[in-house]
């Protein structure tokens, strides 16, 4: 690894040791549900008063911000540091980060494996998520078999 990869290594370290519980949902077919079990997860322990982190990283739907009607909001930087979308609830508070929040509407995007995961590895190393109870990460897996 290079020094550049140990800094972003270590900036996950940090930020994945001051959350709690993480949860990845995860599926080498789309359409399955990861998305609806999400959300639905993320709502249902955020309105229990819980801090909930829900990183949308399926490249291919990501449909966490129009499942919870936040496809016109957008992630700000501040200090060199992503900021989720809020949803503050009555009792709990759902912090949202997605691809679809980097990306122009209606527009085609080819992501590659090395791209995707630099994207990844920006989302956990430098999303600025505070104090978590809960982090759940949904992600379309993709795997190449040959015949």
């Amino acid at each position: 690894m290079d020094q550049k990869q140990v800094e972003v290594r270590k900036r996950i370290d940090e930020r994945m040791a001051k959350i709690k519980h993480k949860v990845v949902i995860l599926s080498n077919k789309g359409g399955v549900g990861k998305t609806t079990v999400s959300v639905n997860l993320a709502m249902g322990i955020a309105l229990k008063g819980y801090s909930v982190g829900l990183m949308d990283a399926d490249f291919h739907g990501p449909n966490v911000p129009k499942m919870l009607g936040l496809k016109e909001q957008g992630m700000a930087v501040n200090s060199g540091e992503m900021v989720p979308v809020s949803m503050p609830l009555d009792s709990g508070l759902l912090k949202v980060v997605s691809v679809a929040f980097l990306t122009e509407k209606n527009s085609a995007i080819v992501w590659r494996g090395m791209f995707k995961m630099s994207i990844i590895n920006q989302f956990l190393a430098d999303v600025r998520w505070g104090g978590l109870i809960i982090y759940l990460w949904i992600c379309l897996l993709e795997l190449r078999m040959n015949p």
